[in-house]
């Protein structure tokens, strides 16, 4: 992989004057190795169109370690509530083996409604060309399709790119439901390691919260210190450096 620097805005006021880290991938092997320095893929379809070679971004992300992951309370009763309510089942597909259009309608449908114009058609559709999303996860209620999880899975890990799902089924936590499901499916299938895409702010406050297993990365490691990583989404609103951010070099 080749890594390069991005200048971002300056801020003077709080003396930070910032560069993005972004890296391209030059082969197919080093994708778990890309992963593992802390960096996801970058899906900007207007910066990226003409690019020809996937291109990611270094930012604090999650992962959980397999071994360590097991379910909490919490996740037994999500399990409960839907199995009271629906007769869900999953399928593990190729992207090829899927109607685009259906798929890029179904995800198009939530993303107006629960993405604030962040996702419109033309990104998705450039997402699900994309050559590292190769695997999909179909959920579905007896007839009926509930949710679409679109992943990169390459040998011992699988990245949990973007899911989809029918939004009428939102009070029920059909969201933080599919999540589980492909991290317990990772697992079973002896995966090592699955990404959950960035954790800032309290937002991302579930990924903490409801799966165990969780590591982050700092910028220099992955940790599993879960009280730093809690502080840290706190503090996101600031956007200021302080003494814990220079702790590595201790």
């Amino acid at each position: 992989m080749k890594t390069f620097l991005i200048e971002n805005r300056a801020d003077y006021s709080k003396y930070q004057f910032n560069y993005n880290l972004f890296c391209i991938q030059e082969t197919v092997e080093e994708i778990p190795e890309i992963y593992d320095s802390g960096y996801l893929p970058y899906s900007d379809h207007q910066v990226l169109q003409h690019l020809e070679k996937p291109v990611f971004y270094m930012a604090r992300s999650v992962r959980i370690r397999l071994e360590n992951f097991n379910l909490t309370s919490e996740n037994k009763r999500i399990r409960k509530r839907i199995g009271s309510v629906l007769k869900p089942s999953v399928s593990i597909l190729n992207k090829t083996d899927l109607s685009k259009k259906e798929i890029l309608d179904f995800a198009y449908a939530y993303a107006q409604k629960r993405m604030k114009g962040a996702m419109p058609y033309e990104r998705l559709e450039f997402i699900w060309n994309h050559p590292l999303l190769n695997k999909v996860y179909r959920f579905d209620n007896q007839d009926d399709t509930i949710a679409y999880v679109w992943t990169n899975e390459h040998r011992d890990m699988i990245h949990y790119w973007f899911s989809f799902y029918d939004l009428k089924y939102f009070q029920l936590g059909l969201g933080k439901w599919i999540m589980e499901q492909v991290i317990s499916l990772a697992k079973e299938m002896g995966k090592k390691y699955i990404y959950l895409g960035t954790c800032y702010g309290q937002k991302s406050a579930y990924k903490i919260r409801d799966f165990r297993g969780i590591e982050f990365f700092d910028g220099n490691t992955w940790s599993t210190d879960i009280k730093k990583l809690k502080t840290k989404c706190k503090q996101d609103e600031n956007g200021k450096m302080d003494k814990h951010d220079f702790e590595f070099l201790r």
